[in-house]
């Protein structure tokens, strides 16, 4: 029973952090809209980006993968 909350925990804590990508994300954009420095908020982007790739890196090598299904996110646990 331990194991099933620390891997919901760890769950919880990604999706907190899938949500703060998303809203930093939707920020830029707003700002790339009204903005006249187009490359500077590209370069951010793509830091972002990179950013997101290493956060999925991290919980994949900890055998918590990320899916979508039906416009809801979860997790499982591959053994």
């Amino acid at each position: 029973m331990g194991e099933i909350a620390a891997w919901k925990a760890i769950a919880d804590l990604g999706m907190g952090m899938v949500s703060l990508v998303a809203l930093v994300v939707i920020s830029l954009r707003l700002l790339a809209s009204v903005s006249d420095t187009h490359k500077e908020v590209r370069l951010i982007r793509l830091e972002l980006h990179r950013a997101i790739g290493y956060m999925q890196a991290y919980f994949s090598r900890q055998g918590v993968h990320f899916r979508k299904e039906d416009d809801e996110a979860w997790t499982e646990k591959r053994s």
